[in-house]
């Protein structure tokens, strides 16, 4: 089985703003991206917890997996991004079995 490199973004940001960042991937080139909602966590400023009712806690984790140079062109984004709005970025290389979807 051959493998092909990547760059994967794990990206967490309040769920208020995962829509702005949807849009950047996709107008910097990111094919595809998957979103998980987060309810409870820990970081930086202490534990938090959605209250399941406003939403205004909960936070969202969007995952896309794209070739270097556009993970590079996100990147960039977010920096600026994250100088306005919390949020954090994972950058990791992984391989992939069907490079052309990427």
């Amino acid at each position: 089985m051959q493998t092909h490199t990547r760059t994967r973004l794990e990206i967490i940001v309040e769920a208020t703003m995962a829509r702005r960042v949807e849009e950047m991937l996709m107008a910097e080139g990111v094919t595809g991206f998957f979103a998980v909602s987060g309810r409870e966590g820990g970081g930086s400023s202490g534990r938090w917890r959605d209250d399941g009712l406003s939403g205004a806690l909960e936070k969202v984790m969007i995952i896309a997996v794209t070739v270097p140079d556009v993970a590079a062109r996100v990147m960039a984004r977010l920096d600026a991004f994250f100088e306005r709005y919390p949020g954090v970025c994972f950058v990791s290389e992984v391989g992939v079995m069907r490079p052309q979807r990427f």
